[in-house]
């Protein structure tokens, strides 16, 4: 449990293994049984004893966007989705039209990227309903350098300096 002045975060213990990304080259209806189920459960039960303290429902990926769904029913509540990676929808498979139906009933779509939201309107989902998540720095703090100077500074001067932030996984 995480508390801050106006958050609260609750993390719970998952069956590890790394199983997730072991079967993320396998149907995606694998990934959907293993995550869905207990993430399900664990969120009911966290709406059915804290729905007055929660304003909007934040999923995470598509596992998430299909839970939202029912609890944004159940609770009344706001609902929203943030992508995680470009799913590669094949038009008029089964994962498309199910991933439209879950989309289409949430309030929001937060796309990570202007491909993101393409795809995601691709399959029908209507544009109103996705807005793209702009990545941002903030320029009071960070500004940019000469970067001679600075691989001076920190000793790296006749290096090649690359920096990757993301998730290192071929999606």
């Amino acid at each position: 449990l995480e508390r801050d002045e106006n958050l609260e975060i609750h993390r719970f213990s998952w069956i590890g293994f790394n199983f997730f990304h072991k079967l993320e080259r396998f149907p995606v209806i694998f990934n959907f049984l293993y995550l869905t189920p207990y993430l399900f459960l664990r969120s009911f039960l966290f709406m059915l004893t804290h729905k007055n303290r929660v304003d909007v429902i934040d999923a995470q990926g598509l596992n998430g966007a299909f839970i939202a769904k029912f609890l944004k029913l159940v609770f009344k509540k706001r609902a929203v989705m943030s992508t995680m990676a470009l799913y590669s929808f094949k038009p008029g498979s089964f994962f498309a039209r199910a991933t439209r139906w879950i989309l289409s009933s949430l309030d929001k779509v937060i796309a990570e990227s202007e491909e993101s939201k393409g795809e995601i309107m691709a399959i029908g989902v209507a544009e109103d309903k996705i807005a793209v998540f702009n990545h941002w720095v903030d320029q009071d703090r960070f500004k940019p350098r000469r970067k001679a100077e600075c691989k001076v500074k920190l000793g790296w001067e006749g290096k090649f300096i690359v920096l990757f932030v993301g998730r290192a996984i071929p999606i």
